[in-house]
């Protein structure tokens, strides 16, 4: 998936290649094929998260799409930081179970 959003470059300060990240494909990786859905984020909730306008009523819950995923991922660098963190986190810990299938 990361790889995906990686493209070579040409850093012209130093005449070397260089890889960057294109942000808008790596959003678009995370919202179209790590989140499946969400329940319960409502307008208060996501308020915590990123400005909103006034005049919404709080209870609202905001149904998921992989469009509000998007706009969440774009608008809130805390809760992509948490999606991409989890992300890692999970690929640890799979990781480390498969060393110790390997040793027993």
């Amino acid at each position: 998936m990361y790889e995906k959003a990686r493209y070579r470059d040409w850093d012209k300060k130093t005449h070397t290649p260089i890889e960057r990240e294109n942000r808008d494909v790596l959003i678009r990786q995370l919202a179209n094929n790590i989140i499946l859905d969400w329940k319960g984020l409502t307008v208060e909730t996501l308020g915590k998260i990123i400005p909103l306008m006034d005049g919404v009523d709080p209870k609202t819950e905001i149904a998921f799409s992989k469009d509000e995923a998007f706009l969440l991922l774009s608008n809130s660098i805390d809760f992509s930081a948490f999606v991409q963190n989890t992300i890692f986190d999970v690929q640890r810990f799979s990781s480390e179970e498969e060393e110790t299938e390997k040793k027993t």
